[in-house]
């Protein structure tokens, strides 16, 4: 999973379509902060990456507005790149959420955001994870009640940029989407990373909140912005058909400008950094494989 962090509209301006001018940033159509667009080509190397699903909730849905939206829906959809929290607008039916599957395990993946930056959002195609709050919460009770799905994961844009501690409006929240019924919250937006927690709901489940994950690819400075990690979360199936959480895991991981910018296994004040914000979970060291760790199934 990741947030995709802008839209991704060939030929698209905040005011409108003109022609497009290939991979190049040109101010217009590709454009860095603080409105962004990427060419599409970016769709098809996340999914040769390993992406597997991502968010397109997030304060820079709307930087080439309803139009531009639009447009990454339909790159996204036209790559096979499955993505939850904005909607087409032409289909106000379009659901929220979508599905992954693996290992017999069917996780659905519901993504909201606190913000658009300002920009209206006439067509209402991107869920608020406030405004919204109670569309977010009755999704994720009616796909507890599914019985296709076996864990729900949401992935709210939310909290104060560059604070390494959350705000009690997104506990509250937090809480209240895991009684509502999700299993696991992976949080965004403050650029740095904040602590991970276990949460006993109302009816005896572990859910399992991590507030911000930080920057993963950036191009911004200074090391709490470069520091961050990859998250493991283990899910289970039981004899019983339900799902838990078996255990969690991660991989400090830190970017480098130079000689070009490149995420590379944290190391010096950088890993004590995550270390001290995630205390007591447990992380996956740099001579460790990422990928079949037998703790990370």
């Amino acid at each position: 999973y990741a947030n995709l962090e802008g839209p991704c509209a060939d030929g698209h301006t905040t005011s409108g379509t003109t022609r497009d001018p290939g991979k190049v940033f040109d101010g217009r159509v590709y454009s860095s902060y603080p409105q962004f667009n990427y060419h599409p080509s970016l769709v098809g190397a996340l999914k040769n990456a390993g992406i597997d699903v991502v968010s397109t909730a997030n304060n820079h849905a709307l930087d080439r507005r309803g139009h531009g939206l639009d447009r990454t829906i339909e790159n996204l959809e036209s790559a096979g790149l499955p993505f939850t929290g904005t909607r087409p607008s032409t289909d106000m039916q379009h659901k929220w959420y979508t599905m992954t599957e693996a290992k017999g395990v069917r996780v659905a993946w519901l993504a909201c955001t606190f913000s658009t930056n300002g920009i209206p959002d006439p067509q209402n195609q991107v869920l608020s994870c406030y405004e919204d709050k109670e569309t977010v919460l009755s999704t994720i009770k009616s796909l507890k009640q599914r019985g296709d799905v076996d864990a729900i994961i949401v992935t709210p844009h939310w909290g104060v940029e560059y604070q390494h501690s959350p705000q009690q409006q997104e506990k509250n929240l937090a809480y209240a989407m895991l009684d509502a019924g999700a299993t696991a919250i992976i949080g965004g937006h403050p650029h740095v990373v904040q602590p991970m927690e276990k949460h006993v709901t109302a009816d005896g489940r572990e859910g399992f909140v991590l507030y911000s994950l930080g920057n993963f690819v950036s191009g911004q400075t200074g090391l709490d912005k470069q520091s961050s990690l990859i998250l493991y979360v283990g899910l289970t199936k039981g004899s019983d058909g339900k799902v838990t959480i078996n255990g969690v895991r991660h991989a400090p991981i830190q970017m480098k400008s130079s000689p070009t910018w490149t995420a590379q296994y944290a190391t010096g004040e950088s890993l004590a950094q995550t270390t001290r914000l995630l205390g007591q979970w447990n992380r996956i060291g740099p001579d460790e494989d990422l990928v079949t760790n037998p703790e990370c199934q």
